[in-house]
């Protein structure tokens, strides 16, 4: 119902407002005689409006838009430019790294094969050097065993002879036939 009340009130302004300028003392915008010069006036205003739109803003506006795509586009080809070379970088060092660690494990392992020798060779040559110890004291022993059986009547008959003098009290020297007989010679 507000809906017609308003709509009548509309009507009845407007048709007031069109006697108003029917009369000479109403307002001379909507006076029918001085229309053809409004009309000059609008056409005359929007086409001045209409040139300068087409030849001043709409070419500066599309001088900024092709500057700004331009700038865009050089900014893209950069980026691009910029991470294909980083991911060229990456590789690269992805390869020297992986080829720095093969040569550095080739290295180690040559330095363990080389070392593994001489440490072999050294132990080959200690064991060696102490079988040929063993073998020259094993003789020496064995010599020095027979210097000492030969030779063991000399220190032995004294001492026998001693310890039977002070266990019995007499005095008594003893002969090497007997001595050797006791050994078992």
């Amino acid at each position: 119902m507000t809906g017609k009340t308003v709509l009548t009130f509309t009507i009845v302004f407007f048709f007031k407002i069109l006697d108003a300028a029917e009369r000479k003392d109403g307002m001379p915008q909507l006076n029918p005689d001085s229309f053809s010069s409004q009309i000059f006036w609008l056409f005359l205003f929007f086409g001045i409006l209409l040139l300068i739109n087409h030849f001043y803003f709409l070419p500066t506006l599309n001088n900024i838009r092709s500057k700004r795509n331009e700038t865009i586009e050089n900014h893209i080809t950069k980026a691009k430019e910029l991470n294909e070379s980083i991911e060229k970088i990456i590789q690269d060092m992805n390869n020297n790294l992986k080829l720095a660690k093969n040569d550095y494990d080739n290295k180690i392992a040559a330095s363990y094969e080389k070392h593994k020798l001489i440490y072999e060779n050294e132990i080959k040559k200690i064991t060696e050097k102490y079988d040929d110890q063993k073998v020259s004291l094993s003789n020496e022993l064995f010599k020095s065993k027979k210097k000492i059986i030969s030779n063991i009547h000399k220190f032995a008959l004294p001492l026998s002879d001693q310890i039977y003098e002070k266990i019995i009290g007499e005095k008594k020297n003893g002969e090497i036939e007997e001595f050797k007989k006791a050994l078992g010679e």
